[in-house]
C-alpha cells in the first residue's frame, strides 16, 4: 500500500466531501455512499490510534492511558467484539467491522485476494490491545501511557536504510542532487523558451491568456438578436466552486483576524452556523474553522 495515498483518501476530508455531495448537492452518483463514508472514518481513526506519538494529542490521536483505554479498545474491536468502554471499546468495534467487510460480489474480505492489509490491521489491533492490557491497564501498570508509533516498523526501516547508505558506494549511484542532502526547498530552475511551435505555427507562452485557458473571457452573443455577450464562467460559479469559495474565505478570515484588533470588524467578517446551514464549510468544521459572513 502507498501510505501517502492512503492517508489522503482515508481521511475525514474525503468523508465530509462525500456526505456533502450526497446530502447537499443531491448528486445521483453519490446517493447511498453512507457505507463508504463509514469505511473511510473507521480506517482513518485506526491509523490515528495505531500511530499515536504525542502525549498531549486529542481525539483518536490521544495516547492510550488507563483513563481512556476502555474507549480506544472498543474502537479497535468495531475494527473485533463490541462490549467494553472507551478506548478498548473503540478497538473492539473496529475489529468487528473489518471481520464483517465483504467485496462487491459478497465474498468476505478476509478470504479475498485483498485480505493481506485487513489481516494486518487485525493483528495490529490484537497486539495493541494485549500490550495495553499488560502495560497500561494492569493493576500495577508499567507505563503511564502507550505511544503506539514507538512500535512502528518505521524505525527498523530507517535504521537499515541508514546502514545501506553508509556502506554502499554512492559514487556509483549518481542522483539529481549529487551526493549532498538538500537542507531547504530551493529548486534549480531550467530556462524555458517563450516560443514553441504548435501545429506548425510559432506560439508564445505568454500569449496563452489565463482568461482563455479557464474560460473566463467574455464570449460572443449566444443569439443574433441579442446585443449582450454570453456570460463567462467568471460570472457564474458552480456549486462546487461556491463550496470551495466558502472554505477559502474562512481561511482568509482566520488570517485577517490575526492582523486586526477591532472587535466590530472581526464580528463583521464572521457569522454563525445557523445563518449558513448549507455551506460546505459547515460540514467540514469541527469548531476550528472560521465561518465567513455572506459578504464574502
Amino acid at each position: 500500500m502507498k501510505v501517502n495515498l492512503a492517508a489522503q483518501v482515508l481521511s475525514s476530508s474525503v468523508a465530509g466531501a462525500l456526505e456533502y455531495c450526497e446530502g447537499k448537492l443531491k448528486l445521483p452518483q453519490f446517493q447511498g455512499c453512507g457505507p463508504t463514508v463509514k469505511f473511510i472514518c473507521v480506517f482513518e481513526h485506526l491509523f490515528d490510534v495505531l500511530n499515536s506519538r504525542n502525549p498531549l494529542a486529542r481525539n483518536f490521536k490521544v495516547t492510550i492511558r488507563r483513563s481512556n483505554y476502555q474507549y480506544t479498545k472498543r474502537f479497535l474491536d468495531e475494527a473485533r467484539r463490541s462490549n467494553y468502554q472507551y478506548t478498548k471499546r473503540f478497538l473492539d468495534e473496529a475489529s468487528n467491522y473489518i471481520r464483517n467487510l465483504k467485496t462487491s460480489d459478497g465474498q468476505s474480505i478476509l478470504t479475498s485476494k485483498r485480505k493481506t492489509g485487513f489481516f494486518g490491521f487485525l493483528l495490529c489491533i490484537n497486539a495493541v490491545v494485549g500490550l495495553a492490557e499488560d502495560l497500561v491497564n494492569a493493576e500495577n501498570p508499567v507505563l503511564k501511557y502507550l505511544l503506539t508509533y514507538k512500535m512502528s516498523q518505521d524505525h527498523s526501516e530507517l535504521f537499515f536504510s541508514a546502514q545501506i547508505q553508509a556502506t554502499a558506494d554512492e559514487a556509483q549511484h549518481r542522483r539529481g542532487r549529487g551526493n549532498c542532502t538538500p537542507q531547504d526547498d530551493t529548486d534549480i530552475l531550467n530556462s524555458v523558451q517563450d516560443q514553441h511551435e504548435i501545429n506548425s505555427l510559432p506560439t508564445g507562452i505568454s500569449d496563452v491568456a489565463i482568461a482563455r485557458r479557464y474560460d473566463l473571457a467574455l464570449r460572443p452573443p449566444a443569439a443574433d438578436d441579442h446585443d449582450y455577450c454570453d456570460v463567462s464562467n467568471a460570472m457564474e460559479l458552480s456549486e462546487y466552486k461556491e463550496a470551495a469559495r466558502s472554505y477559502i474565505a474562512g481561511y482568509v478570515v482566520k488570517m485577517v483576524e490575526k492582523k486586526i484588533h477591532c472587535p466590530q470588524c472581526v464580528t463583521a467578517l464572521t457569522t454563525n452556523k445557523e445563518n449558513i446551514p448549507d455551506l460546505f464549510i459547515t460540514w467540514k468544521t469541527n469548531g476550528g474553522l472560521r465561518l465567513p459572513s455572506s459578504d464574502f
